[in-house]
């Protein structure tokens, strides 16, 4: 990867970080099912001043919207609310990243090389090593609601690198409107309409501000341009970046709610970017072989 697009990734990283402390203070104002109605409705407004359309089929778009907008942010606001907090759940989701370079190589056909296999067991000792160290308890059911919402990024992911031709941020803003009907249904059948009212009109301007830094920041810039650098690179290449998410989480955990930074944070730092230094380094040695083979 080009330094420019590493800095992109980076930035990405550390708003999704700060996304989980938003989503944390949202559901302590409203239903999962509410937030993600709601997340996908300030997303999609920028069809109202014009963006148009992608070229691709609605097929494409209601499939990519329904698996990476519905299944992964139902199951992911899912497990916050069951029993995951939400340094665990930043810390959990990143299993994606595994469940994307073996997607890459079953449905793309894609090379994995074994250090791209080291690089991401560095970094998943880290993440593993914070779990272990975090003092928290999560129920099995949050457990299994953030492995499918890390199946449904992974997935989310192989459909945009099959793609051709096309605007990442156009994508993601229509892509937005189809998750928009299922959470409304089932947040009008769990929730209930009054239920629904009396949120909106008692929200405050923390709650406001979340959902406002949810879906224009998190969703329509950050995933846009997750969406552009998937579609630049491989996902294998691209979703171990992924894996700096929970230290970003944490560490603003640690900011926002005062929390002591512990010493197996810095720990575990050390072997996820170890990981991903192991990642570049390589790569850029490997696209270096294969130029010089192709001049010869």
């Amino acid at each position: 990867m080009l330094f420019f697009h590493i800095g992109i990734a980076l930035i990405v990283t550390v708003l999704w970080g700060l996304n989980f402390v938003a989503i944390k203070l949202a559901l302590q104002e409203m239903s999962p099912f509410m937030l993600g109605a709601f997340r996908y409705i300030v997303a999609s407004l920028p069809i109202l001043v014009g963006v148009v359309k992608p070229s691709l089929s609605w097929k494409k778009i209601i499939l990519i919207g329904f698996v990476g907008g519905f299944i992964m942010f139902a199951f992911l606001f899912l497990s916050i609310k069951t029993g995951c907090t939400a340094g665990l759940a930043s810390l959990l989701l990143q299993s994606q990243a595994f469940f994307s370079i073996l997607f890459a190589k079953w449905f793309l056909k894609e090379r994995i090389l074994p250090w791209q296999w080291l690089s991401i067991l560095l970094a998943s000792l880290g993440i593993f090593y914070i779990s272990k160290k975090m003092n928290t308890d999560t129920s099995l059911l949050g457990f299994i609601c953030v492995l499918i919402a890390a199946l449904a990024w992974a997935s989310t992911n192989i459909l945009h690198k099959q793609l051709k031709n096309f605007q990442a941020f156009e994508l993601i803003v229509w892509t937005s409107i189809v998750p928009i009907i299922p959470f409304l249904l089932l947040s009008i059948i769990i929730d209930g309409y009054e239920n629904i009212i009396i949120t909106i009109n008692n929200l405050s301007y923390t709650g406001i501000c979340c959902i406002l830094y949810i879906g224009f920041i998190a969703t329509l810039g950050c995933a846009a341009l997750w969406t552009y650098l998937i579609y630049l690179y491989s996902p294998a290449v691209v979703a171990p970046y992924s894996l700096l998410i929970p230290l970003f989480g944490i560490s603003f955990t640690c900011i926002i709610c005062n929390e002591k930074l512990s010493c197996e944070l810095i720990y575990s730092c050390i072997f996820i970017f170890s990981g991903l230094i192991i990642n570049q380094l390589a790569l850029k040695g490997y696209c270096k072989k294969d130029q010089q083979k192709g001049a010869i």
